[in-house]
């Protein structure tokens, strides 16, 4: 449903012969409810001649491409507000009441909230020579999440996975453009 904000050409022409053949089967539906099935095809031609309008000039369809996407945008702005809602404001509420092994007051004067870590295993690390080793199975985020929340007594975590791949799917993928003169550190 979300649609990148700056469309190449076929972009707008598939946006644009999904757009009419939806509509075609809409109205042709919804005419054959009320009139007779024969205007079924008639929804479908006219659905049709449109989508080749559009895939012929595709700067037609800049328009209502540009106004699906304002709308798509505002929807998908507050779906994800809603799930960020629901997880911070539920979840998170029934976690803290039921003493997570995380830290969620505010430590104590004097006190510090450093947690002392272990290294990674060997397994974890690119090795030199991987014919010695064998070469390592990429992990998705999902397991990773997943084996920790087991391993670290945090099994509510898991909980929160589908909101988390629901947020991930909501996300827009955004084009970012950075500054050619921008120094960073690793």
């Amino acid at each position: 449903m979300l649609v990148p904000s700056h469309p190449r050409r076929a972009w707008l022409q598939s946006f644009w012969i999904v757009a009419c053949s939806m509509s075609g089967f809409l109205v042709g539906g919804l005419l054959a409810a009320r009139l007779g099935s024969i205007w079924i095809a008639a929804g479908v031609l006219a659905g049709g001649l449109l989508s080749y309008i559009g895939f012929l000039f595709p700067a037609v369809t800049l328009g209502p491409y540009r106004l699906w996407f304002r709308i798509s945008d505002l929807y998908f702005r507050v779906v994800r507000l809603a799930v960020k809602a629901v997880c911070f404001f539920v979840i998170f509420v029934i976690v803290g009441r039921r003493k997570s092994s995380l830290l969620f007051d505010r430590p104590t004067e004097m006190a510090s909230i450093w947690l002392p870590r272990n290294t990674l295993p060997d397994a974890n690390y690119p090795h030199e020579y991987e014919g010695e080793i064998g070469p390592a199975r990429p992990r998705s985020w999902v397991s990773v999440y997943a084996a920790w929340a087991r391993s670290s007594g945090n099994g509510w975590a898991i909980s929160l996975l589908p909101f988390l791949l629901l947020l991930a799917l909501l996300e827009p993928e955004q084009e970012r453009v950075f500054p050619a003169g921008i120094y960073t550190l690793f």
